[in-house]
């Protein structure tokens, strides 16, 4: 649908994966109007040191924006970032 507008609009998909950040910490951003953040579900604590520790292994955030900087640059539209050097970090379709 893109492509038929004639314009100059790239489109790409980008599925990281895991990927080292402080997301897990994000409710230091908690807005002061909300009031007081909600405790955390039982199953939320649960999970919370296995995501933890996935994104702690996760890519590096500078490695995933290489990728993707490069795929946009060549018109990809599918975006895997990927630790292996020998995988295309491109779909198979792009």
């Amino acid at each position: 649908m893109v492509k038929m507008t004639e314009l100059p609009i790239g489109v790409s998909v980008v599925c990281p994966g895991w990927v080292h950040t402080s997301i897990l910490d994000a409710d230091r951003n908690w807005p002061t109007e909300l009031g007081e953040r909600p405790q955390p579900n039982a199953g939320a604590a649960t999970i919370a040191s296995h995501y933890r520790k996935a994104i702690d292994n996760g890519l590096a955030p500078a490695a995933v924006a290489d990728t993707v900087i490069d795929a946009v640059e060549h018109g990809h539209f599918w975006v895997f970032p990927s630790r292996s050097s020998s995988t295309s970090p491109y779909g198979a379709s792009t």
